[in-house]
């Protein structure tokens, strides 16, 4: 008796990868990052970056070093700042908003505007 030919779809699915670990390499991937401890600044230094925030305004292209607290590492980001608000105690920039507690350098690069 010849056995009926089994549909080019349904044989397909036969020949997918299978991931028996589903979501196990992405977690071996988060925990073998590095993760960098947040720094205390010294009290003099902490002057020293407020008034280097004082004298920021929009339209300036800068360069600040900033912890991320959610890959828990030092970042670098450069770019226009495009808003500072001091209530709120953040600035953003490129539509990055960043917490300015948690920025330790901060160097202006040049006037964009």
């Amino acid at each position: 008796m010849p056995r009926e030919k089994m549909p080019l779809t349904t044989r397909a699915k036969i020949f997918l990868p299978f991931d028996a670990l589903k979501g196990f390499r992405e977690m071996l991937e988060e925990t073998s990052r590095l993760k960098e401890p947040r720094k205390e600044l010294a009290e003099d230094y902490l002057e020293e970056l407020n008034l280097m925030f004082q004298e920021l305004s929009l339209g300036k292209i800068i360069k600040i070093k900033y912890y991320d607290s959610k890959e828990e590492c030092y970042k670098i980001k450069k770019g226009v700042l495009t808003k500072i608000n001091l209530y709120h105690k953040r600035i953003t920039i490129c539509k990055e908003i960043i917490p300015l507690k948690d920025i330790i350098e901060i160097e202006v690069v040049e006037e964009a505007f």
